[in-house]
């Protein structure tokens, strides 16, 4: 029997495990005194551009600023550029030339703060559902690496073709999304589009720095990106933490619900 373990019951440390009989599978830790960052949709502005290093720093709200490479941005943020006149523009302008102190951006964490750096960000923004990863500008999609059946990637890319994806987003199948049909992944699109608009909505606001979208905890986390038909059984021994993962559960794959215990 495979099960996930979740140990919430300790307010300082939450710890899931996935189990199969006796033998530990995964095991994931996350402690309440180290804030996680990773995954989270800031507004935020420059504060400091750094042209030696082709990089911006901004303020997320966070006790240090957060880290911006010039690869990591949008072209779409870039002011003046292309330059007038010029055909097209082949090569990566500089930083300094591009972006001003005070400028607002989109950005999402993808690592978090450690020692004295501050998280690294990314304009290329990605918000993960049950089934797909939404994947936000001119980010190619596909089907997850983790997949490596030939047969369930020809099909997965088909089934991806019937989707209706707005202009400028794409999406990635995870590997939850085996076996699901079109319909099924046109829902977790949906849901998905649903969180990107209200993210847009929020971001015309004034002010920054603003926290637009929070990743979920690791509970929820760990049941969004594991929870497949192999496991028969979540188990839970705190009842808050029980009854947001029921409601988790019953919204995006109701026929699971059973198995939360």
């Amino acid at each position: 029997m495979r099960r996930m373990l979740i140990n919430a019951v300790h307010p300082e440390e939450c710890r899931v495990a996935i189990c199969e009989d006796d033998q530990l599978l995964e095991l994931e830790i996350e402690r309440a005194d180290q804030v996680q960052l990773k995954g989270n949709i800031y507004k935020s502005a420059i504060t400091r551009i750094e042209p030696s290093l082709q990089a911006a720093f901004l303020d997320i709200g966070s006790s240090r600023n957060g880290f911006l490479q010039i690869n990591d941005i949008h072209s779409a943020y870039f002011r003046n550029w292309p330059p007038e006149g010029s055909n097209g523009h082949p090569h990566r302008p500089s930083i300094q030339d591009v972006l001003n102190a005070e400028q607002e951006l989109v950005v999402q964490v993808v690592k978090d703060e450690r020692d004295l750096k501050g998280a690294t960000l990314t304009t290329n923004l990605s918000i993960p559902g049950r089934f797909l990863v939404l994947m936000i500008g001119n980010q190619r999609g596909g089907v997850s690496r983790k997949i490596v059946d030939e047969g369930q990637r020809h099909r997965l890319k088909q089934a991806v073709q019937k989707l209706v994806i707005p202009a400028g987003l794409g999406v990635i199948v995870r590997t939850a999304g085996i076996n699901r049909s079109s319909v099924e992944l046109q829902r977790d699109l949906d849901s998905l589009l649903d969180v990107w608009y209200k993210i847009l909505v929020e971001s015309q606001q004034p002010g920054a720095p603003t926290l637009l979208y929070k990743e979920s905890d690791l509970a929820i986390r760990m049941v969004r990106d594991y929870l497949t038909s192999d496991i028969d059984e979540i188990l839970i021994d705190d009842s808050a933490v029980y009854q947001r993962v029921n409601e988790f559960v019953e919204k995006v794959l109701p026929t699971f619900a059973s198995r939360v215990i």
